[in-house]
């Protein structure tokens, strides 16, 4: 009878685990207050929640709202996201498209931008039309390290304590002094 009732309250536990969104559970979709994460599928990304991104989409459910985007980007589509994601888009980005993104960066939104080596130019995207406007841009390089240390991958980089793209400090040291 004691293995009976261990089993069951275990059974019990693993039930809850299912729910809880902090171990990867399900959680209602429509809960308000969340914030809204919409990811880009409307470029060909190389990356979407269907793939690449399946588990983090997965994960993102647990506190978030993860949305995909497969139409055109427009006001509508970025109404109430607060982080808009971009997966090494493969496509050029209309100049009302720019606008609309750019006016949510301006409101506020947070928007990831992810490019691979060979950057915009073999990806054939115009995405650096829009970073420019804040003092970045995508490289068509890639850092490499030539002494083994934690990574085995020649291009996984440990970074502490630094900057990474001095334009980008400028720009927000610009920003802070009100400039």
């Amino acid at each position: 009878m004691l293995g009976v009732v261990k089993s069951f309250k275990a059974a019990n536990r693993a039930q809850d685990s299912f729910a809880d969104p902090t171990k990867g559970g399900n959680v209602d979709l429509g809960r308000e207050g969340a914030p809204v994460v919409v990811f880009n599928a409307s470029k060909r990304e190389q990356f979407t929640p269907s793939s690449g991104y399946k588990q983090l989409f997965r994960r993102l459910r647990a506190t978030y709202q993860p949305r995909v985007n497969k139409d055109e980007i427009s006001t509508d589509t970025l109404a109430d996201a607060n982080i808009f994601v971009l997966a090494q888009p493969r496509e050029r980005f209309t100049t009302s498209e720019f606008e609309v993104i750019r006016s949510f960066v301006m409101r506020g939104g947070s928007l990831l931008i992810m490019m691979g080596e060979g950057g915009e130019q073999k990806a054939g995207t115009n995405v650096n039309y829009l970073l420019e406007e804040f003092g970045i841009s995508v490289n068509q390089d890639a850092v490499v390290r030539t002494v083994h240390y934690k990574y085995l991958h020649p291009k996984e980089v440990l970074i502490t304590d630094g900057v990474m793209n001095r334009s980008m400090l400028k720009h927000v040291s610009a920003k802070a002094k009100g400039g």
